[in-house]
């Protein structure tokens, strides 16, 4: 049975369809082109609404369209994207052409090429499970092994381990759980469910000694996968934590920070002009700034454009009455606020806390939005 699975943080980004990662891709025609296959997907995946006849069709529709897309554009940061689009759409048991096509191109092509890292979490996400996919752990194990930039080597090694480790915890959990067994035995097949069981101990163990070798020889290059080491690859803004406050440019050229906005509700939204899912949003949000007016709140669509200008322009002929700043490409507050995906979403409440992040639109923001701002509301009227 065909499933679809969305980008980065895989089920968040499910809620709005396909978000763009935003690693490394850039605003180039290819890309462009991209974003609006994307957005043409998502449109006619959303009017099929839950009809199977209908939603298998837009697959099998759009799978095609996005290998050659990747195979019309193999120099730009949008192949391997599209690529990885074409895996999440089937599973490997479905075995469909355009498929098979995008794991070989994936084998020959990106093996030994830096365009491979951004989708690595997802090949590991798909090999991992009962009925993990053998050819993206082959790829993963490639890469691990002959890629010759070492960032990219590292992060392999590190969601290889992740992969394994998820394994292990999944097969604790099925034998705690004879319900969850037995259901996964009618999904998978009891013979299948057994040898997934059975392998625990060893892929802990494989988990544990691809942990050692990262620390070994990577030390620091990762980050927060090992709990005793950290570094630029971070991930660690969690909930919870106080929101950076970076500057950068608004539309105008004005510089602009989020303590410029202190005692208000924020919402963060990280995206760029090119990007289908983040054009997607736009009906929404201006509901939502409409909804909340005068209150404390203010929405933030935070441009990673290469070029201010390409903002301008967008803004000048789009409704979108709310604020906007220009961080530019690989800028300063989309690095120090993590985004590795378009639209990533953060909510900031009026002490500068962040209390929501997502990437892709989340049916949560509105609740979490109107929570807050109810917050911020009451502590105001005690003052």
């Amino acid at each position: 049975m065909t499933r679809w699975l969305g980008c980065a943080a895989l089920a968040a980004v499910l809620a709005a369809g396909l978000a763009v990662r935003a690693d490394k891709v850039t605003d180039s025609k290819a890309a462009r082109a991209f974003g609006d296959l994307q957005t043409a997907f998502d449109k006619e995946l959303k009017e099929a609404g839950r009809d199977a006849e209908k939603r298998q069709a837009v697959l099998a529709k759009f799978s095609p369209k996005f290998l050659d897309h990747a195979k019309e554009n193999p120099k730009d940061d949008s192949a391997a994207f599209a690529l990885e689009v074409v895996l999440q759409l089937h599973t490997a048991e479905d075995k469909v052409k355009s498929r098979q096509e995008a794991v070989e191109l994936l084998k020959k092509e990106y093996v030994k090429s830096k365009q491979i890292r951004p989708i690595l979490r997802t090949l590991a996400i798909l090999s991992g499970g009962v009925g993990g996919d053998a050819a993206t752990l082959e790829i993963l194990k490639a890469v691990a092994k002959d890629n010759p930039d070492k960032l990219t080597r590292a992060t392999a090694l590190d969601e290889l381990a992740s992969s394994f480790e998820f394994r292990a915890i999944t097969a604790a959990n099925l034998l705690r759980n004879e319900k969850l067994l037995t259901s996964y035995e009618k999904r998978y097949g009891e013979d299948a469910v057994k040898k997934f069981v059975d392998s625990a101990d060893d892929v802990k163990k494989e988990a544990e000694g691809l942990r050692k070798t990262i620390k070994a020889d990577y030390p620091g290059l990762l980050g927060t996968s090992d709990p005793d080491e950290q570094g630029p690859k971070g991930g660690t803004l969690k909930v919870g934590a106080k929101a950076p406050d970076v500057a950068c440019q608004d539309v105008d050229g004005k510089p602009v920070k989020l303590s410029d906005l202190a005692g208000k509700v924020v919402v963060l939204d990280f995206w760029a002009t090119w990007c289908g899912p983040c054009k997607a949003m736009i009906p929404h949000t201006r509901e939502m700034v409409k909804q909340y007016g005068t209150k404390p709140f203010v929405f933030v669509s935070v441009s990673c454009d290469a070029k201010r200008e390409t903002l301008a322009d967008f803004t000048n002929t789009t409704d979108m009455p709310w604020t906007h700043w220009w961080d530019g490409r690989g800028g300063k507050v989309a690095t120090a606020y993590e985004v590795g995906a378009f639209p990533t979403i953060y909510v900031v409440d009026h002490k500068g806390i962040i209390q929501f992040k997502s990437v892709g639109y989340d049916k949560k923001l509105d609740s979490v939005v109107e929570k807050l701002v109810k917050q911020a509301e009451a502590e105001k009227k005690k003052d």
